[in-house]
């Protein structure tokens, strides 16, 4: 694995991009609620007002608003907020019974009939419509009435029916995608974390190599210091050597003639011996001899 410090850039694009999913998604899902109410108020508006009965008028608004409740109770689950669904039903139960009252008995020249026997406050969505067992003294005109009420009740069921399903399917994927995006999100945090462990670590290092780099600067002015004495140095031994050279040389000088005036001196006594020997022949010749010797070693 890559252990390369991210930048904040890429952070911030790593966020933005879940945002950007997160928005994506959550539109596709208001979208298709919205779809599904809309064909089911479309649908709604289709059906002959006259063969619709009281009870699923009430049936018909307290699917509407469960439709729109469930639709704010999506919106609101994303910001930590829940809608109960007792409250729903005792709002649609007081809704039906309103209704109810504000319209009071049916009319006979409508052909409607009146509420079953269980009342349309108590009931719930998924249980079916129970109809009265039809009056025997009805004409056949009523009955027929009756029956084409009931055909457009099934289908608003149905229709219902299968707009619940993709409700749930829409909940299922609103679910599957804030589990993704939980996962995300700690995948991030991990990386966040990760990042800020080796941005420690670089800084660490990079502390490390500024005082390994003023030890080497303060290593390299000291060698050139030490460079310098060693030059120094190398020109006074040479001076020395110059020096010492010159003195070998005169010293070498002066030994050269003081051997010849030793040798001179050695000659010289060799003659004093020799004139010494002939002295005891005569005295004269001797003297001759020695002022002889006496002037050539003036000269």
């Amino acid at each position: 694995m890559d252990q390369r410090p991210l930048s904040r850039e890429s952070v911030d694009d790593i966020e933005a991009e879940l945002h950007r999913r997160n928005a994506a998604l959550d539109e596709q899902s208001v979208n298709h609620i919205a779809a599904a109410n809309e064909a089911m108020r479309l649908q709604a508006e289709r059906l002959p007002r006259a063969g619709i009965q009281e009870e699923d008028e009430v049936l018909l608004r307290e699917v509407l608003e469960k439709a729109q409740l469930e639709r704010e109770g999506e919106k609101n689950e994303q910001s930590g907020m829940s809608v109960k669904k007792d409250d729903f039903s005792r709002s649609a139960s007081a809704r039906a019974h309103n209704s109810k009252e504000e319209t009071g008995a049916p009319r006979a020249s409508s052909g409607r009939r009146k509420s079953s026997a269980v009342p349309s406050d108590e009931r719930s969505l998924d249980q079916p419509l129970t109809l009265q067992q039809p009056n025997p003294k009805r004409s056949a005109s009523a009955a027929n009435s009756e029956a084409q009420g009931e055909a457009p009740g099934r289908l608003i069921k149905t229709r219902v029916k299968a707009l619940e399903e993709d409700l749930k399917e829409a909940s299922k994927q609103l679910e599957a995608k804030d589990k993704r995006l939980t996962e995300t999100s700690k995948e991030l945090k991990k990386m966040a974390e990760e990042n800020a462990a080796l941005q420690k670590k670089n800084k660490s290092l990079a502390l490390e190599a500024e005082k390994s780099k003023r030890s080497f600067e303060d290593t390299k002015a000291a060698l050139q210091v030490r460079e310098r004495e060693l030059q120094e140095s190398r020109k006074e031994a040479e001076r020395k050597d110059r020096g010492v050279k010159a003195n070998e040389t005169d010293t070498r000088s002066r030994e050269v003639r003081l051997n010849r005036a030793l040798e001179e001196v050695e000659r010289y006594k060799s003659l004093l011996e020799e004139v010494r020997e002939q002295s005891k022949g005569g005295s004269e010749s001797y003297k001759q001899e020695l002022d002889t010797l006496s002037k050539e070693n003036k000269q």
